[in-house]
């Protein structure tokens, strides 16, 4: 009776164990950050890092390695480790950016020798850009935001914003106060190379007045080799206007002495504006191509001879993007060019010259000219002076 009994115990035994054995091949590790993309200017020689913690609900030894299409181009620190329920740090590391010149794909492989722990493979992603500095690292269309809605109703007013990139990385959006109290986005984080979306609740925004703010897109990580990039916003409820720009003078005047002036804009929303002159002053006015609606530019006049009796005319800033809510603001100009006495003045006013008799020796003076204009001058002496003095 005996035997039976142990027999029994002993079966029963085996099939826990066999029980068991089906339920720990299921278990598998993580990683908290998979794939791995490494972003990076071509130019760039420091290595870059990038860690992801691996966790197991079976603890066992394992081994990492990368890849061979990836072999002298990323290492990883560990090579071998103790995995558990406490994560294990490694550490991915492209070892010289400069070298890795192609997009490329590869693995990073976890691989257990434990029963019942299955391996893990990790996707690593080399993404080369363009170099440090770039003035294209990151786009947004359009580059600024103007919303429109009908105030106390429900439902969202949505706009869509592609961001475009030589970089692939994530980036945190960053909503100013008080656009942050009733709009969001999503997704969040958002991809420096995809398309996002602004939500607005016109439940909580303002009913009567327009309000200005900015959507800040932050890089997650610092090795990515995207910049900060603002995008300007402007919601307005049915009915309402956002404020003009301001131009500071809010007119010119240039004058044979006076040929440039700087003038200041303030303007609720920053943005590019381009200027256009009055078909009167035609290509004789001088301004940059693009100016900011908040900053300072120069403007000229190139030349004022064109106009020798004066004239009025003006230049009209507009915003070069109609979605900003902006109106054109237009500086009048006045071109007074005075008369031709004063234009030129000598320094010294006269000439003496002081002298021994029987002198032989040449006795020099300097005399310097200011004008207006620039131009080629003739000079002449009197008769009486001129076998003794020369120009």
């Amino acid at each position: 009776m005996i035997c039976p009994v142990v027999t029994r115990i002993a079966a029963a035994a085996f099939a826990v164990f066999a029980s068991s054995g089906m339920l720990m091949a299921q278990f598998s590790m993580t990683a908290s950050s998979s794939p791995l993309n490494f972003s990076y200017a071509t130019n760039q020689t420091l290595p870059i890092d990038l860690t992801t913690n691996i966790t197991s609900q079976v603890t066992g030894f394992v081994n990492i390695s990368v890849s061979d299409n990836l072999a002298g181009l990323v290492a990883v620190s560990p090579n071998t480790a103790f995995v558990s329920t406490s994560p294990t740090v490694l550490t991915v590391r492209l070892t010289n950016p400069s070298q890795a010149t192609t997009q490329r794909s590869g693995e990073l492989r976890v691989t257990s020798g434990t029963a019942g722990l299955s391996s893990l493979v990790i996707p690593i992603n080399l993404y080369p850009g363009g170099v440090t500095g770039g003035t294209s690292a990151l786009n947004a269309s359009p580059s600024s935001v103007s919303m429109t809605y009908t105030p106390n109703t429900v439902g969202q007013v949505q706009f869509a914003v592609t961001l475009s990139s030589v970089y692939f990385g994530s980036l945190t959006p960053t909503l100013s106060f008080p656009l942050s109290q009733y709009m969001y986005v999503t997704p969040n984080p958002v991809s420096s190379q995809s398309t996002f979306t602004l939500y607005l609740n016109p439940q909580f925004a303002p009913t009567t007045t327009a309000t200005s703010g900015t959507l800040t897109l932050t890089p997650t990580s610092t090795s990515s080799g995207l910049p900060t990039l603002t995008i300007p916003i402007t919601i307005s409820p049915f009915g309402a206007s956002t404020s003009n720009i301001l131009a500071s003078p809010s007119s010119i005047s240039f004058n044979s002495i006076l040929l440039t002036q700087n003038v200041t804009l303030t303007s609720p929303v920053t943005t590019s504006l381009i200027a256009s002159p009055s078909a009167n002053l035609g290509n004789w006015i001088t301004v940059p191509s693009l100016i900011s609606s908040n900053g300072t530019f120069i403007i000229g006049l190139s030349n004022i001879q064109a106009f020798p009796n004066g004239t009025s005319g003006s230049i009209t800033l507009s915003p070069v993007n109609a979605g900003t809510g902006l109106n054109p603001v237009t500086i009048p100009i006045t071109i007074t060019p005075g008369t031709a006495s004063g234009a030129l003045s000598a320094n010294p006013t006269s000439l003496t010259f002081s002298y021994g008799i029987g002198t032989t020796n040449r006795i020099d003076q300097t005399l310097s000219t200011t004008s207006a204009f620039t131009t080629l001058l003739t000079a002449s002496l009197t008769p009486s002076l001129a076998s003794s003095i020369s120009v």
